[in-house]
């Protein structure tokens, strides 16, 4: 009998070829050890960085539609949750200003998000970001002993459904049925986007991270 191809989809590739990249940004950021009001606060300030600089290339002239559609809308959610859990973190959490994009990086992104086929990358890995926030919410505010949603309005991606867009997102990918070419590119866009997440997220907040312990 002869050997049946098993050919991988899209969303399927870009895991198992990101595997190593997303294990390694998940146990440098680990919000749920972010034991302090100004650790977990830093970690948000990452993400204003990032997502900040993702709507503004999103919206320029020469970004893909590919991401536009399916950055744009996350991008305003992403603002409007992180404005509002930084304000239930003052003052406790400090006045720390934003993690800044560099220069180099800013041209990246916006290289990528020029090419349709980077732009499935870089929404793979922003999009899979609010996968199991919801469980790393009743970490933290069980930690730091805060009221339901207060500082964690981001984490659960608050008036969504994180699973079930995820499905949808992925559905959309496969259907596109990259070439290999393209498919390497996406890679390539999602290998970078998990480091360059892991870089705004996971270094400003060690100064402040488990300074002081748990209160149970």
């Amino acid at each position: 009998m002869e050997a049946r191809t098993v050919v991988q989809s899209s969303s399927a590739c870009l895991r198992t070829r990101t595997r190593e990249e997303h294990e390694a940004v998940e146990a440098a950021l680990d919000v749920s050890q972010r034991r302090t009001s100004a650790g977990l606060a830093a970690v948000l300030r990452g993400w204003v960085g990032v997502w900040k600089q993702v709507r503004l290339a999103v919206v320029e002239p020469g970004a893909a539609a590919t991401a536009t559609a399916e950055l744009l809308i996350p991008s305003e959610q992403a603002r409007d949750w992180l404005t509002a859990d930084l304000a239930d973190l003052a003052p406790a959490a400090g006045e720390a200003p934003p993690h800044l994009a560099a220069p180099g990086d800013v041209r990246v992104l916006r290289r990528f998000l020029a090419d349709p086929s980077a732009s499935w990358g870089l929404a793979y890995v922003l999009r899979g970001s609010r996968l199991g926030g919801g469980v790393l919410a009743r970490h933290v505010r069980g930690a730091l002993e805060l009221p339901r949603d207060c500082g964690t309005r981001f984490l659960t991606s608050r008036g969504t459904n994180p699973g079930r867009e995820w499905v949808s997102f992925r559905r959309r990918l496969d259907a596109v049925e990259l070439p290999a070419v393209e498919l390497t590119a996406a890679v390539e866009a999602a290998r970078w986007m998990f480091g360059w997440v892991g870089a705004a997220t996971a270094i400003d907040s060690r100064r402040t991270v488990l300074a002081a312990p748990v209160s149970r």
